[in-house]
C-alpha cells in the first residue's frame, strides 16, 4: 500500500460485510464504509488484508463481485487493479518492487482503466495543452514527475525539451499551458529553445518570457 492514496474511490461493486472467522494474524490494509442507507452495517468493513499462515503469506481482497450480466467494471477499477497487482507480488515474494503508477485514483471519483497502459511522453504533452488556471494540473504534474525521474538521463530530457517546443509552437494550446511550460523550459531548455521563446515574447499574453533568451 506504500505510496498509494490514503483514500480512493472504487467502481460500483458488492461490499462484503460481517466477515466470519477468527481474524487472527490479520493485518487490515483497507476498509470501505458500509452505508446503512443501502442496507449496510454502518461500519468500516475490511476489504483488503493480509493473514500470516505458518510460513505462508495470504493477501485477501473481497472486491470484484459481478454477475453474468454485468460489464466487469469492478475489475477495471484502478483501485482494484493496483491493489491486486501489488498484493499478488507481495504474497509471492514478500516484497513489492512495482513502481507507483502515475495515474492514481482519488477520493472523489473512481478511475476506470478499460485498457490501461502507461502514458507516453507525447500523451502527457498532448493532454497538457488544454490546461487552464483553476483546473487540474494532472498532466503538467506528471510531466514534472517524469523530469524528476529522469533528471540524470540527458537523452530523455532532450525529448522532454522537444515536446515542450512542440507545445509552445502549437496553435491549439492554451496560454496558461504555455506560460507553465515556459517557466520549466527556462531552466531545462538548451539554445534550440530560443527561437520559440523569442516568438512568444512578441505576444502580449506570453511577453513576460521575453528576457529568457
Amino acid at each position: 500500500m506504500k505510496g498509494l492514496p490514503m483514500k480512493s474511490m472504487h467502481a460500483t461493486d458488492e461490499l462484503y460485510g460481517k466477515l466470519r472467522g477468527p481474524a487472527e494474524n490479520m493485518n487490515v490494509l483497507a476498509t470501505a464504509f458500509s452505508n446503512p442507507k443501502t442496507g449496510g452495517t454502518g461500519n468500516h468493513e475490511p476489504i483488503l488484508f493480509t493473514v500470516n499462515y505458518g510460513k505462508g503469506r495470504i493477501f485477501h481482497n473481497v472486491l470484484g463481485h459481478v454477475g453474468q450480466d454485468e460489464d466487469m467494471t469492478p475489475y477495471k477499477s484502478a483501485f482494484f487493479i493496483y491493489a491486486m497487482q501489488r498484493g499478488t507480488e507481495w504474497a509471492a515474494t514478500g516484497k513489492v518492487t512495482q513502481a507507483i503508477p502515475e495515474d492514481l485514483p482519488n477520493q472523489s471519483s473512481a478511475l476506470i482503466l478499460p485498457a490501461y497502459k502507461d502514458f507516453t511522453l507525447e500523451d502527457l504533452f498532448r493532454n497538457a495543452r488544454k490546461y487552464e488556471i483553476g483546473k487540474s494540473k494532472k498532466y503538467l504534474n506528471l510531466i514534472l514527475q517524469r523530469i524528476r525521474n529522469h533528471s540524470t538521463d540527458k537523452d530523455y530530457l532532450e525529448k522532454v525539451e522537444d515536446e515542450m517546443i512542440k507545445l509552445l509552437s502549437a496553435d491549439d494550446c492554451t496560454t496558461d499551458a504555455k506560460n507553465f511550460i515556459c517557466k520549466e523550459i527556462s531552466w531545462l531548455g538548451s539554445p534550440k529553445s530560443i527561437s520559440v521563446l523569442k516568438a512568444l515574447s512578441k505576444k502580449a499574453e506570453t511577453a513576460r518570457w521575453r528576457s529568457l533568451p
